[in-house]
């Protein structure tokens, strides 16, 4: 089971949240979708995903999108992905 939770935050308060939930088994090649979906519930421009966020997500169950990390202007400060699974 896939059950991420976003959070996008401004001067560290969360503003929004969504938990993207996903009945199959967590696939990496898939990352890339589950942030789409994430951000397309958020209302929000999709970030460009690297190495170190998957890396991160990986290893630490959670992984940051700061402003730099999106190519259109953002209205907050970072996008936390943290799985609750």
């Amino acid at each position: 089971m896939v059950k991420i939770c976003g959070r996008l935050k401004l001067k560290d308060k969360i503003i929004s949240t969504y938990v993207f939930e996903l009945d199959e088994d967590f696939q990496i090649s898939e990352f890339e979708h589950y942030v789409a979906d994430i951000c397309y519930n958020l209302d929000i421009p999709n970030p460009i995903t690297l190495v170190k966020h998957v890396k991160n997500f990986m290893l630490f169950n959670s992984t940051t999108y700061l402003k730099d990390d999106f190519v259109e202007k953002i209205f907050f400060d970072k996008l936390e992905l943290v799985n609750e699974a």
